[in-house]
């Protein structure tokens, strides 16, 4: 006889999980004491869930593998929202373990230690499906279930209710053996018609245009052979950056096309092949642009189809299947011998001097991080007055090496991610971008990342303001400014009081420099700088 948080710990293990980020608490501790004997789990302890939320998003952009929380009820789950909220926007396979009242008091208004009425309201909003086990025996199948959506569909958040009392429930050693077979549910086949279709679309159009969002990077290899073999320009949506190397001759560049620059791509392209987009409102200037030409959209989640934009074609499926299956359709043929439509260096040499002409220094220190970064960097970013423009400015030739909080746009997302990442691939360097008013609000979780070892460094542009929206509000309400200044502290100083390493440069220029420098220590790194002030990318000054 075992227990149920042993039931779960082991079905966990059997999913392939190493590391679970959470916050112990009287309602979870019968699963932190079946963690205890669990060696091939690594059990991160954070500062607040919050946190924990954002490290497992972050574990699972670095890997591609559902990451883990784990929190107590009530204020647990609600710590929580926010991070998966965000992973929920970015589609992001992140699993919560919520601890729970016992079974029968669940519903019932006692105001208890930790109680949240209606938690499955709650949890609604920011997870694709979620479930409470009724009996100890249903813990196993629950998880198996949220790895199996993560598997073969949309790989948003998805949640266990669990109920102390069924953690502590003993269960018979054979419900253990009866799940034992946890091999990753196959994805069905996409229609042979619909991608036949979709070929024939794509090579009879005379301005054909290849639009990549995040949910497309596995596919990577095959839209690389299809780019070449049709000469087809291609943009990326933010989360997309780097599926097409981004200094690819055919490579526009990412979908958030400031000034409009590179608009023409998408409203003079008679045929657009859209993989793994939802057709959002950076990539669509907020739905102003004007698609006339044929949409072929594929999706594997069925509800994003023709959502925003009409389609031509439509094809449900898994993204590297259709990608192989498309380039399968056209064999040995060699479609690359016909020119582009587009001068695709000429317009993006174009868009990259406009932002350098509306945010210089961003721009400069952006390129200047890509000089000293391996290519397997991973760059986690807050909405500061730098990171913001680094869609455009900062150059991917890997997918998922760039992660900005585009859905949800939540402060306080680029260092416990950028933790979380780091844990997951301790080898590759980690970088994240922080503002000084965005910093503060995960700041503390520089404890975590010292007390893990996770050598990540953050740098933090300081212009004693919610700089960004500062600009925003002063553009659009001249001289009536309110709300935006902050008084910082001592960064340096911040972070030494964790046992970080911290550092202090006087220009931006610097940046790049002291990045390269704060990767050769074994330790976390906080560097401050100056943040230049520039209008935030979404003010179209010049349109």
């Amino acid at each position: 006889m075992r227990t149920g948080a042993q039931l779960l710990v082991e079905t966990l293990k059997a999913h392939g999980v190493d590391t679970i980020f959470g916050i112990p608490g009287i309602h979870n501790l019968a699963i932190y004491d079946a963690l205890v004997d669990e060696r091939a789990i690594r059990v991160v302890t954070t500062r607040d869930e919050r946190g924990a939320g954002h490290m497992a998003d972050g574990y699972a952009r670095a890997t591609g593998r559902p990451g883990v929380c784990l929190t107590v009820p009530g204020p647990g789950v609600t710590n929580a929202l926010t991070a998966i909220g965000e992973a929920y926007a970015d589609s992001s396979p992140v699993l919560l373990l919520a601890s729970q009242l016992p079974s029968g008091t669940v519903n019932v208004d006692r105001e208890d230690f930790h109680q949240l009425r209606d938690v499955e309201a709650v949890l609604r909003s920011v997870t694709q499906w979620g479930v409470r086990p009724a009996r100890v025996e249903e813990i196993g199948r629950a998880v198996d279930e949220a790895f199996r959506r993560f598997e073969t569909g949309r790989p948003r958040p998805c949640y266990v209710d669990l109920p102390m009392d069924l953690l502590s429930a003993k269960v018979d050693s054979t419900v253990f053996a009866h799940q034992a077979d946890r091999s990753p549910c196959p994805s069905g086949a996409p229609p042979h018609a619909d991608v036949r279709r979709a070929a024939e679309a794509l090579m009879a159009a005379s301005r054909p245009l290849l639009l990549v969002g995040g949910g497309a990077w596995r596919a990577a290899d095959s839209l690389r052979e299809l780019v070449d073999r049709l000469s087809i320009p291609v943009v990326m949506t933010n989360s997309g950056k780097g599926i097409i190397p981004e200094d690819h001759p055919l490579s526009l560049g990412d979908g958030w096309m400031v000034h409009q620059l590179g608009r023409e791509a998408l409203e003079q392209a008679d045929c657009i092949f859209a993989i793994g987009v939802r057709f959002g409102p950076l990539t669509t200037s907020w739905w102003t642009r004007q698609i006339s030409g044929r949409v072929v959209h594929v999706d594997i989640d069925p509800t994003e189809i023709g959502k925003h934009t009409p389609v031509s074609i439509g094809i449900i499926g898994d993204a590297t299947q259709v990608a192989e299956a498309l380039v399968a359709q056209f064999g040995d043929r060699d479609a690359g011998a016909r020119r582009p439509w587009l001068d695709v260096i000429v317009v993006r040499e174009r868009r990259r001097a406009a932002i350098r002409g509306r945010a210089p220094d961003a721009v400069a220190t952006l390129e200047g991080l890509r000089r000293v970064l391996p290519d397997e960097s991973l760059l986690f970013n807050d909405i500061n007055g730098i990171a913001c423009w680094g869609a455009g400015a900062f150059i991917c030739r890997r997918p998922r090496t760039f992660h900005y909080p585009i859905g949800f746009g939540c402060l306080g997302f680029a260092l416990p991610a950028a933790i979380g990442a780091k844990l997951a691939r301790p080898a590759v360097p980690v970088v994240a971008l922080c503002g000084d008013g965005s910093f503060l609000f995960s700041g503390h979780e520089l404890a975590t990342a010292v007390q893990e070892r996770a050598s990540v460094v953050a740098v933090v542009f300081n212009d004693d303001a919610y700089g960004t929206i500062k600009a925003d509000q002063s553009y659009r309400h001249p001289g009536r400014s309110l709300g935006g200044d902050l008084r910082s502290p001592d960064f340096v100083r911040y972070a030494e009081a964790f046992g970080a390493r911290g550092c202090r440069v006087d220009s931006v220029q610097k940046v790049p420099d002291a990045v390269a420098a704060a990767l050769e220590h074994d330790a976390p790194t906080l560097i401050e700088a100056p943040c230049p002030q520039a209008l935030p990318p979404w003010i179209e000054t010049d349109r």
